[in-house]
């Protein structure tokens, strides 16, 4: 949309024209597809780059320069949009001058549409807004009012189903756990370790889980009790050493918080946590109870959740300013047509012609304004003059 009012002011102001002033329309293009259709894309990913050629560009660009990824991206694409756009621009030009005049004669109903200013004269000061503007700032106003409340309606409900999607699959997880994990053999598991072939056989079948499930980032199993919490299963994970079987370690906040629930063996709500290991939404599940009560846990990344998120809502923006636009126009077009050029173009009411009496006192009137004048003019000369 923004390539299309460029173009429409280069094209009125005569840049197309000249060579010169050519290459830097296509500098505009470029700057406008590439630069900006860069940004836009790297929030559509979700906080990443595309694919492509922009991307394998991107990948050497990064590698020769040592540039960030977001800046090599928005390099790339300018680069590649600086051919792409000379070529529509000529392509574009060469059309046009090849259209019959009488095809080409049909789009000047539409240069009022993109106007960038009124048809108002130079010279012409106003002091107030025009119906017309008048009628696009409503417009404008009540459509943006209206698309920012349903945007926050959508956020807010994307954010919640993906809350509720990442429990679920918490869930699955914990509940895979709990039912290959046996409670009565808790103290074996915690004193032996990788020495009991069974331990040895879930460990491996959570290490698979953890690979299976990128959104899940850490899987333990706690026994937990009033003085601290005992390890029963951890995984090691690339950027963090699992501790020990047996290993005494303390209470997390959520069982500082909840510990009466987790002693009763209670089912406990998914926790949202921000700490040292990050974002985390971690879901509890209970396995057996009494003296051989433990939790099968599993620590969910949001790191994902806040990508998705942005680019849900720059999709819902790309949205709503393209049908803002359509709305405007159309609405500049209603106010230029029915509003503005009704009432400019009313007829002025018929003036009633005197009745008889008006005009006897119009005379009356005359004759009188005559006397006076008369008499005067006698008193004048009559007075001697010394």
């Amino acid at each position: 949309m923004l390539i299309a009012w460029a173009a429409a002011f280069f094209v009125r102001t005569g840049w197309l024209t000249k060579f010169p002033k050519m290459l830097a329309a296509i500098l505009t293009f470029s700057v406008i597809g590439g630069i900006g259709g860069g940004v836009l894309t790297w929030f559509l990913y979700g906080l990443s780059s595309g694919e492509g050629a922009a991307g394998m560009l991107a990948q050497n660009i990064i590698s020769f320069t040592g540039m960030s990824r977001f800046s090599a991206d928005l390099a790339a694409n300018f680069l590649i949009d600086i051919a792409d756009k000379a070529i529509s621009t000529f392509a574009a030009l060469l059309l046009w001058k090849l259209l019959p005049k009488k095809f080409t004669a049909y789009f000047g109903i539409f240069k009022e549409q993109i106007a960038f200013h009124s048809r108002t004269p130079a010279h012409v000061k106003r002091k107030k807004l025009s119906l017309r503007a008048k009628v696009l700032l409503l417009v404008g106003i009540a459509s943006t009012l209206v698309a920012v409340s349903a945007m926050v309606v959508c956020i807010l409900q994307f954010h919640n189903a993906t809350i509720n999607e990442y429990i679920n699959e918490g869930q699955c997880v914990t509940s895979m756990m709990a039912d290959n994990i046996n409670p009565d053999r808790l103290d074996i598991y915690i004193e032996k370790g990788r020495d009991d072939e069974e331990y040895a056989d879930i460990e491996d079948m959570l290490y698979s889980v953890n690979d299976c499930v990128p959104d899940v980032k850490y899987i333990y199993v706690y026994k937990i009790t009033e003085d601290g919490t005992t390890v029963v299963f951890d995984l090691d994970t690339p950027d963090l050493k699992a501790d020990e079987h047996g290993e005494r370690i303390e209470h997390n906040i959520t069982m500082q918080q909840k510990l009466g629930d987790f002693l009763a063996g209670k089912e406990i709500e998914p926790a949202i946590t921000n700490d040292q290991y990050g974002w985390m939404l971690t879901v509890y599940h209970p396995i057996g109870e009494g003296d051989n009560l433990c939790y099968a846990a599993a620590d969910m990344s949001m790191d994902r959740i806040r990508g998705e998120e942005v680019s849900f809502l720059t999709r819902l923006m790309s949205l709503f300013l393209g049908f803002l636009s359509l709305i405007m126009i159309f609405a500049m077009w209603i106010a230029d047509h029915f509003i503005t050029i009704q009432s400019t173009a009313l007829p002025r009411p018929p003036t009633s012609s005197p009745t008889t009496a008006q005009r006897r006192a119009r005379r009356a009137l005359k004759d009188c304004a005559g006397l006076k004048y008369a008499q005067v003019t006698r008193l004048k000369t009559s007075i001697p003059r010394f």
